[in-house]
């Protein structure tokens, strides 16, 4: 799914009086829900159900 999807929906929660926007990241699309809270600051929860597994400059990130 692209990010940008994701990002267009984010303010509707907002809009009906929402105080906080969470996303869930399901497996076929988990990696999707953190990498939209890196760009979007108006997400303020992501649950990821399933692990995870990135890595920086070579390094496992925790």
């Amino acid at each position: 799914m692209p990010l940008e999807t994701l990002v267009a929906v984010v303010g509707l929660p907002r809009a009906r009086g929402a105080g906080r926007v969470a996303i869930l990241g399901v497996p076929e699309d988990a990696g999707t829900a953190p990498l939209t809270e890196v760009h979007e600051p108006r997400v303020d929860v992501v649950v990821t159900p399933v692990p995870l597994s990135w890595t920086w400059r070579g390094h496992p990130l925790p």
